[in-house]
């Protein structure tokens, strides 16, 4: 397994991540703390999480039987609350639930409208990282319009955007082009670029593509 530094944080992800949010939606906690103890012992030591996938008891299961090892493991979550109020409440959730300090990451959910309307979350994440409940803050959008936005904000770490080669959930015009150069922006700017549903949640693995 290969691992970088995640843009201009300190924070050591695994180029490959194992994400939460397709776990079977009434498995016992047990199933999904053994797929994500697989994927330690393969080298990813970077998972993804969010409110409502509903997986932080799975990640605490997994962590528990990590041992020591459980240091190495980044996690990454998401809030939906737009509200300062809505936001401190999830991210207080996420801690508690996780039975941690500190998130590495928090992000804002699917983000799909001008980041004005997100204020309150934002400055709520921000006070976070300020007094060390979150490393690093970003923004999850299937929009390049809403990477160009986080960039201009001056304040996030990351973004984590929808690209793969068919352009499946690549929203807003231009597709793969226009969400690549928005990429390429953010590198340049020194966040760091997380790459979501590169296989199309799927879809791509059995398909022959050129």
């Amino acid at each position: 397994m290969e691992y970088c530094r995640l843009g201009q944080t300190e924070l050591c992800i695994s180029r490959v991540a194992v994400g939460t949010g397709a776990f079977p939606e009434h498995g016992a906690p047990q199933h999904g703390a053994r797929l994500l103890g697989e994927a330690a012992r393969l080298g990813v030591t970077f998972w993804d999480t969010a409110k409502n996938y509903d997986t932080y008891r799975e990640i605490r299961l997994a962590l528990s039987h990590l041992g020591s090892a459980h240091r190495r493991i980044v996690i990454s979550s998401k809030i939906e609350a737009k509200s300062s109020r809505g936001a401190t409440q999830q991210l207080a959730r996420c801690l508690r639930e996780l039975r941690r300090e500190v998130v590495d990451i928090m992000l804002l959910h699917y983000v799909q409208e001008p980041l004005r309307r997100w204020r309150g979350a934002v400055e709520t994440l921000h006070r976070a990282r300020q007094h060390g409940q979150v490393r690093a803050i970003g923004v999850s959008t299937h929009h390049p319009r809403y990477v160009h936005e986080a960039v201009g904000t001056g304040v996030f770490d990351c973004v984590f955007v929808t690209l793969n080669v068919t352009g499946t959930w690549v929203e807003g015009r231009g597709g793969n082009s226009a969400m690549i150069a928005a990429c390429q922006e953010a590198d340049r700017a020194g966040l760091g670029v997380i790459l979501l549903k590169v296989l199309g949640c799927g879809q791509l693995v059995t398909q022959r593509v050129r």
